[in-house]
């Protein structure tokens, strides 16, 4: 999958813990367009933990639940800790979490990009970019 935009703003309904908004593209291997697809992911949360107060778990994409890329094989995907109520400022996941992006007709399921990172309530990184201040570059390829 190919990076289409990164974009950092506030969660839905907070004013201080930001939510991180990646556009992808799903392309096949002959370098065109996935089109639409059924898509999943498989995520395994990272074990650490720092805020005082207890993590509630973050919403996921399973196969089951029907999602599909647009007609031209994008999907946005967005991190957040989703709440303005853990403490202290900056607080968050300590290790890394793993997520997988499927492609959901396969059995099982095929992976076509991984990503790894953690969400704290100050910042996002993503397979190595904390924004802020670092975006992913537009055209970065996320393999398998």
């Amino acid at each position: 999958m190919t990076v289409q935009s990164d974009t950092m703003g506030k969660c839905n309904g907070c004013s201080t813990t930001v939510e991180r908004l990646v556009k992808y593209q799903v392309m096949k291997l002959s370098q065109t367009p996935a089109g639409t697809i059924p898509i999943g992911e498989s995520y395994s949360q990272a074990a650490g933990w720092n805020c005082n107060q207890s993590f509630t778990g973050f919403s996921t994409a399973s196969c089951s639940q029907g999602y599909t890329t647009l007609s031209d094989g994008t999907f946005t995907d967005g991190w957040t800790l989703n709440s303005d109520a853990y403490t202290p400022p900056g607080c968050g996941e300590t290790g890394s979490s793993v997520d997988h992006w499927q492609w959901c007709t396969h059995s099982p399921p095929s992976t076509f990009g991984t990503l790894t990172g953690g969400c704290k309530t100050n910042s996002v990184t993503i397979n190595g970019y904390t924004d802020p201040p670092n975006a992913m570059p537009i055209g970065k390829i996320i393999n398998p």
